[in-house]
């Protein structure tokens, strides 16, 4: 359910902090040698990955642009992946918009396990059967399948996931 007309965008502490390490980390990792081919951009342009002029801003008429948390990443200055960070507290269905990155990696041509998701928060918690619940765990199903995702990871899976992640982009792009 969408918000109701007039509600301001907000954010908690924590799903701040969740955004704020994952990007760190990710940042620290880029600056590695290894990965020197790897940039970011931090948000890009609706219309331009689709070919149009028809999306706009409310409020200004403007290019309505995307700013995923992990940016686009790029390899050689070719966009080859996107990331974002999902920070969650109830059984909604508001992580379900990350699937507009998987429709985006197709529209730029890139493999949708190249859209790098962070999952976290309480609505990822498992239940006693170790399962998923609700709108939170269809969405975990449907990246695990499609895309990269790490649910609720901590500090040292984070590092090994993303590491994991590009190397694997690289891999692919050297063959």
């Amino acid at each position: 359910m969408a918000a109701r007309k007039g509600t301001k965008a907000f954010t908690t502490t924590e799903s701040k902090e969740s955004e704020k390490r994952s990007i760190r980390i990710f940042n620290e990792i880029l600056s590695e040698p290894e990965y020197s081919r790897f940039s970011t951009e931090m948000s890009y342009s609706m219309n331009e990955i689709y070919g149009t002029d028809l999306s706009v801003t409310k409020v200004h008429g403007a290019d309505c642009i995307t700013e995923p948390d992990l940016g686009l990443l790029m390899l050689d200055g070719i966009p080859i992946g996107v990331g974002d960070n999902k920070y969650q507290t109830k059984f909604a269905n508001a992580c379900e918009r990350i699937n507009l990155y998987t429709v985006d990696a197709q529209a730029m041509g890139f493999n949708q396990k190249n859209v790098l998701i962070v999952f976290d928060g309480p609505a990822f918690n498992k239940n006693k059967e170790g399962k998923y619940m609700s709108a939170p765990g269809k969405q975990v199903v449907r990246s695990k399948r499609f895309n990269t995702c790490l649910v609720q990871p901590t500090e040292k899976e984070l590092y090994i996931g993303i590491r994991g992640y590009l190397d694997r982009i690289l891999r692919e792009e050297s063959t």
